[in-house]
């Protein structure tokens, strides 16, 4: 399996720590909680980061900010579990996220109960984000490609523009 995360190129050497999301939270997580955000494709990535972002104008081609893609290929042995849709509590779509969603994934990470944890994206409804356990002892299992510089096309910023 393949799994994708994109970051700043200031954060490429703690990109798999979870110290980002154990400092501000995710939808899945509680501030404190150490998870790694990813997406089962590069184009999901993409819109979780672009939807994200608060600053458009310091993404935009040719800024101070360059931004990474890597891809995380994932050995089909390791253990993983699923947060099925029809198990989510209603308020997984609020804007902040609800508690009830941010129990699931941190009591998921304090517990190591897996490496993975098979999330439903809300940008995309189709697609899965993954968090991953960096404190797990799979953790190591994992491969990780050489960065490779990511831009966003210059039109999705007349969309916010």
């Amino acid at each position: 399996m393949k799994l994708w995360r994109i970051i700043k190129e200031s954060n490429l050497e703690n990109a798999f720590s979870g110290e980002g999301a154990k400092a501000f939270g995710g939808r899945w997580n509680h501030e404190g909680t150490t998870v790694v955000y990813c997406s089962n494709s590069l184009a999901l990535a993409a819109m979780e980061l672009f939807i994200h972002v608060q600053r458009p104008d310091k993404f935009r081609p040719l800024k101070s900010i360059k931004l990474f893609s890597i891809e995380i290929r994932v050995p089909l042995s390791v253990s993983n579990e699923e947060v099925k849709y029809d198990t989510i509590p209603e308020a997984w779509m609020e804007m902040p996220a609800a508690d009830e969603t941010k129990n699931i994934g941190s009591d998921w990470a304090r517990e190591c109960r897996s490496l993975l944890l098979k999330v439903p994206a809300l940008v995309v409804p189709s697609g899965d984000n993954y968090l991953i356990n960096p404190l797990h002892k799979e953790f190591k299992k994992l491969k990780f490609s050489k960065p490779k510089e990511f831009i966003f096309d210059k039109r999705l910023w007349r969309a916010v523009g």
